[in-house]
């Protein structure tokens, strides 16, 4: 699949718009996957902003314990959390 350049441009300008986006989930622990991707997206020049009700802080940024107590917009959200098991269809 080729993307056309005015799709590539959109998709560029989406992902250039806001530099923030919401860890839901994000553990303080170094060792786990949400710490890691949040350290990494940090890295490249995103701003994270943690959402773990357990948390006050997370990689130097305030902590909020969901989504709605965020008080700026965010356009992306990633989140993270344990597995679980599935029911089998």
């Amino acid at each position: 699949m080729t993307i056309q350049s005015d799709e590539a441009q959109v998709i560029e300008c989406i992902l250039t718009a806001n530099n923030s986006i919401a860890v839901v989930g994000l553990s303080s622990n170094p060792e786990r996957p949400s710490h890691r991707v949040a350290r990494y997206l940090q890295s490249v020049g995103y701003r994270i902003i943690p959402v773990n009700p357990t948390l006050s802080e997370a990689l130097g940024e305030k902590a909020y314990a969901d989504l709605l107590s965020i008080p700026e917009p965010s356009m992306w959200w990633t989140f993270s959390g344990a597995p679980r098991p599935c029911r089998t269809l």
